[in-house]
């Protein structure tokens, strides 16, 4: 039986991180049509839903749970060696990390 690397918990756990980072710098609220509350990389959320739609920025930007898939992607690319049959569980467990994360801290 093989064990979890630890370089993919490691991998994991600052794949997650990122993902909460750049959903949190990226937010801004609209108020009375006024964009209000804006973090310092807010332009990009925008840019996103004007531009994609609210359905390409979700994954981009908008739900950490979806974000896994395309940031989950990118991390697993740039820093494993690419293993086909770990990915689709790796994307499965990053999903499953933030939605868990999320509904503790709401």
């Amino acid at each position: 039986m093989t064990h979890l690397h630890p370089d993919i918990l490691l991998l994991l756990f600052l794949n997650s991180m990122f993902i909460f980072g750049l959903n949190k710098i990226t937010s801004y609220n609209v108020i009375d049509g006024k964009i209000e509350d804006k973090m310092v990389a807010w332009r990009l959320r925008y840019w996103a839903i004007k531009y994609l739609g609210e359905f390409f920025s979700t994954p981009l930007f908008l739900c950490c749970t979806c974000m896994a898939s395309v940031w989950g992607t990118a991390f697993y690319v740039i820093f494993t060696e690419f293993n086909i049959v770990l990915y689709p569980f790796y994307l499965i467990i990053l999903a499953g990390i933030n939605h868990g994360l999320q509904k503790y801290f709401e």
